[in-house]
């Protein structure tokens, strides 16, 4: 400490009565350099974080990550080596499912009374099925609107009289013991070759399974 400083005056004095050795004792002399420069009280040096530690984080550090944009998911791409269907005068599986589960689900206005009109009923079938269509193009391939009637009516008459067929083979007088579904399905299958017209074997059994799900199905394919 500066002797010249007017503190160092009064502290030699204060402690005057502890001896000559206690004012120049190194301590002292730190104690009042300290005292004398009030700035190094306050020059402590920040220890530096270390992993694991519970020092405060700085947040202003972090890297600022930019959030990941939401899009729509992607339409579904088709593979470069996958075709697409192309219509054909013979009619695919997928094809008639498709074309059954429609005119199943939007016929239901007609039984429930409302004014539909079969134009308006065929123009939401056709709708249905272009939809699908643009979402399966590899499987299902573009129909107009009078393509999927005709082929209805077809379709629909062939499962009214492959019906009609199967009960009466469930009539038959040899349906007695030993005689099981497969039998009833062949005898089935010969009366409706006989019975149509023009003759042709039944072409539709996967619209059977799909239209006996629907307890209203006579009822809406009439």
């Amino acid at each position: 400490m500066d002797p010249n400083n007017p503190n160092y005056n009064q502290l030699a004095q204060h402690f005057s009565d502890l001896g000559d050795d206690f004012i120049s004792s190194p301590n002292f002399q730190l104690f009042l350099e300290r005292l004398g420069n009030p700035s190094s009280q306050n020059s402590q040096q920040t220890p530096p974080v270390t992993e694991g530690s519970n020092s405060e984080y700085d947040v202003s550090q972090e890297e600022v990550v930019p959030e990941t944009p939401q899009y729509p998911p992607p339409p579904p791409r088709i593979p470069a080596n996958q075709p697409l269907a192309k219509s054909s005068r013979i009619w695919s599986v997928s094809e008639d499912e498709a074309l059954i589960g429609f005119y199943l689900e939007l016929s239901d206005d007609a039984l429930r009374g409302t004014s539909q009109k079969a134009s308006e009923l065929w123009r939401k079938v056709h709708a249905a099925y272009c939809k699908l269509q643009a979402e399966k193009p590899h499987i299902l391939p573009p129909r107009p609107m009078k393509s999927l009637e005709t082929h209805w009516r077809r379709m629909a008459a062939d499962l009214l009289q492959w019906t009609n067929c199967y009960d009466e083979a469930g009539k038959l007088p040899e349906s007695g013991s030993g005689y099981n579904e497969a039998d009833r399905i062949k005898h089935a299958s010969k009366l409706f070759y006989i019975s149509s017209n023009p003759q042709h074997n039944f072409a539709f059994p996967h619209g059977v399974e799909m239209v006996n799900k629907d307890p209203k199905w006579r009822t809406k394919l009439r």
